[in-house]
């Protein structure tokens, strides 16, 4: 009988999962004042922004193997600790060099969050509904990491800013660490990462999550880009951007806590088929129009579909791990480096398409992708039939 994760711990990982997107996110605000009060120059600044998706690229898979052989539960306990050293580093950093240091060792906490969380979460009695929760918990993340640290930043600086979330992670790290539940059963057998990752090529849930979750990837990367540049165009000031992005993350938190609610049931491929097309339809929406009313509708459908559709592809994900019988932590660590190098090349891309004025070329590029992954699963589920067991309703 497998054993599964008790409601303490995964209080424990959910705060762990908030906490981390708080210090994440921080950094938007906070970057004129440490770039004046580093020296940064733009080059700088930018590789101080790209310190966490590179460490997603290059770690996470080496921290899916490390996970399969420590223990998950063990290696989040290390990055609750992890979280306080990096963040108590980017607050007492005095030069570049410092600061880029303890945003790599972020990135570390980043990783195994998202490698070896969801598969400790989706050890849940409901996993559905845990997953969801996670992603709830991000999207709280995202509502309050920039307001909390531009408050502060404003108040005493952004050492100061940097050095609360510290202080709000150290009683979790030390629960964290105190708490000696053992792992739950592991999901998938300790195969080598070429064997797994052979089995994973092979398995359509896995093959769709790493389609589903690389769309995800990009849509996340664009709308950091396309979104400001649009309102700002339409003459909003940098406090209204941030209410509308605030907004969207209110309809993150609710869409996701709803599509855990839904429970497990079977759907596949092609539910998240449904979902990839359904987010590529709303990003077609300011492809004709980018008046500000359509940008901050389309901003907030995008946020009720991306949400729902986070989940759901984790979910399959685990499910085909254990039908192919191959580590959950390595599988959860290769849609991470999906996912970042999406949100990495995707602005890149999206800026190379047209003018940086003008942002329905990124749009349409993501409107585009999301439609023929969309097509490409529901095509192959009606062709092969539906497997696995994920919530049977749309995701947006």
């Amino acid at each position: 009988m497998r054993k599964t994760i008790n409601e303490g711990d995964l209080a424990g990982l959910l705060a762990l999962v908030f906490l981390t997107t708080v210090g994440d996110v921080a950094i938007a605000p906070l970057l004129p004042q440490l770039r004046d009060g580093l020296d940064l120059s733009g080059l700088q600044a930018a590789v101080a922004l790209a310190s966490t998706p590179f460490a997603g690229v290059v770690l996470s898979l080496p921290l899916a193997l490390v996970a399969d052989r420590l223990g998950a539960r063990r290696l989040i306990a290390i990055a609750g600790a992890v979280l306080v050293i990096s963040m108590l580093g980017q607050a007492l950093a005095a030069d570049f060099a410092t600061f880029v240091a303890a945003r790599l060792l972020f990135g570390v906490v980043f990783c195994i969050v998202w490698t070896a969380g969801p598969v400790v979460i989706l050890r849940s009695a409901r996993p559905s509904s845990a997953m969801g929760g996670a992603i709830s918990a991000s999207g709280a993340g995202l509502l309050v990491g920039p307001a909390l640290a531009g408050v502060t930043t404003e108040l005493a600086g952004p050492g100061v800013a940097l050095g609360v979330i510290a202080a709000l992670a150290a009683p979790l790290a030390v629960a964290l660490v105190v708490r000696r539940t053992p792992d739950p059963a592991p999901v998938g057998a300790h195969a080598g990462l070429r064997e797994t990752m052979s089995a994973a090529g092979r398995q359509r849930e896995v093959l769709g999550a790493i389609l589903g979750i690389g769309l995800l990837g990009l849509a996340a990367g664009i709308t950091n880009l396309a979104v400001p540049l649009s309102l700002s165009a339409n003459g909003l000031t940098a406090g209204a951007i941030g209410i509308v992005m605030s907004a969207a993350a209110v309809v993150w938190v609710v869409a996701a806590a709803l599509a855990g609610r839904l429970g497990d049931r079977r759907g596949g491929t092609r539910l998240v088929g449904i979902g990839a097309a359904v987010l590529g339809a709303v990003w077609l929406l300011p492809v004709g129009n980018l008046s500000t009313a359509t940008v901050g509708g389309f901003l907030l459908l995008s946020a009720a579909c991306r949400a729902p559709l986070n989940t759901f592809i984790y979910v399959m994900a685990r499910g085909g791990a254990e039908r192919a019988r191959i580590s959950a932590a390595v599988v959860t660590g290769l849609l991470n480096v999906v996912y970042s190098i999406a949100a990495v090349a995707g602005p890149l891309a999206a800026g190379s398409l047209g003018r940086a004025a003008d942002a329905r070329w990124s749009f349409a590029l993501v409107a585009t992708v999301g439609l023929l992954i969309g097509a490409a699963l529901l095509i192959d589920n009606r062709r092969r039939g539906t497997l696995g067991r994920v919530p049977a309703v749309a995701s947006c």
